[in-house]
């Protein structure tokens, strides 16, 4: 009977609440990527593709719909979902100047190049970087939600140096790292992939 009404009274208290939570029938003025894949069943590609619809017949520029993929189901879609949103929010990055920057903590430009391989990774991954003294160096790794999940410490030498990461019993997924070396950070993004 609950569905019944639900379904038969346009102005049921659900019905309202779900017109009022409508989140499709505006016009964007930024750019925005809707992803999906084409097997999802728990979030359907339609709301996607009816979103799209209504904002490109309201006039929005710069809208699209992604099929990441055409038979990945909910689960499935995650780990290509969040790296094109990581590596999209990546692009839109502009790189701004501080008013008096702190001098304990390097702007980007300033910081030492980090290489990481591979990346994505399975079983292991390698990070290197160069140290212009000896430090102990300390790498922090975290999930998305930013819980730490491993430390790694060493005193490093001088020069170039590497530390393998073998992640245990972590799920695929995207990682965070912060490399801390006396008075110097870096952070940079690792994918693990099952």
């Amino acid at each position: 009977s609950v569905l019944d009404n639900i379904q038969s009274n346009p102005d049921h208290p659900f019905n309202v609440d779900l017109r009022d939570n409508d989140l499709h029938n505006w016009i964007p003025e930024e750019a925005v990527r809707m992803l999906y894949c084409g097997m999802d069943s728990m979030v359907f590609p339609e709301n996607s593709i009816i979103a799209l619809d209504t904002m490109l017949a309201l006039g929005a520029t710069d809208v699209q719909a992604l099929n990441l993929d055409p038979m990945g189901d909910h689960n499935g879609c995650f780990i290509p979902a969040t790296t094109y949103a990581l590596e999209w929010f990546d692009s839109l990055r502009v790189e701004c100047e501080m008013v008096n920057p702190p001098t304990f903590i390097p702007t980007l430009k300033d910081q030492h190049e980090i290489s990481l391989y591979p990346n994505p990774f399975s079983t292991s991954t390698t990070i290197e970087y160069e140290l212009t003294q000896p430090e102990i160096v300390r790498i922090s790794i975290y999930n998305q939600l930013g819980g730490q999940v491993d430390v790694i410490e060493q005193s490093q030498p001088q020069g170039t140096n590497k530390v393998v990461w073998t992640p245990k019993n972590l799920p695929s997924g995207i990682y965070f790292f912060r490399l801390q070396a006396g008075k110097q950070m870096a952070t940079g993004k690792l994918v693990l992939m099952r």
